[in-house]
């Protein structure tokens, strides 16, 4: 795909630790920006964060705590490694949610998500690999074609 344009964003969600949360943060990455949309309501920070485009992330922690140097860092982004180290520091009946929706003009639309819950392991899903699925269980011969 050679002309993607996409969008991601987050629910609100609380976490237990500040300043490891800022760290992981930091190591969020997309072309034109990551917003952060952390709110204070009721005496709670609620983070939040969102972009146009892909977010990545290069990691500047590792999964005991301990910050890399940038001579560290592997060529490519993890957004599962972000994933699953922000399950450790959400907060208790909290859930993150990072949705990812773009389109390649109307040849090829993508949506999928990931949703974590305190101490698990993050969930992936594709829309359309879902609504894929469906149809076929439902209608074994249904060809579903949504994209060309």
């Amino acid at each position: 795909m050679a002309n993607w344009y996409g969008a991601a964003r987050t629910n609100y969600f609380s976490v237990t630790d500040e300043a490891r949360y800022n760290v992981l943060f930091n190591g969020l990455y997309c072309e034109g920006g990551v917003s952060d949309f952390t709110k204070k309501e009721n005496d709670k920070i609620l983070h939040g964060f969102g972009a146009y485009g892909d977010i990545e992330y290069y990691p500047d922690v590792d999964s005991n705590g301990f910050v890399r140097g940038s001579d560290e860092y592997e060529d490519c982004s993890n957004i599962n490694m972000f994933a699953r180290e922000l399950a450790k520091i959400l907060c208790p009946e909290n859930t993150f949610i990072l949705e990812t929706v773009g389109n390649e003009k109307l040849r090829y639309l993508t949506a999928c998500f990931v949703l974590v819950f305190p101490g698990e392991e993050p969930i992936w899903r594709d829309m359309n690999a879902l609504a894929t699925s469906m149809s076929k269980r439902r209608f074994k011969n249904f060809p579903v074609e949504l994209e060309y």
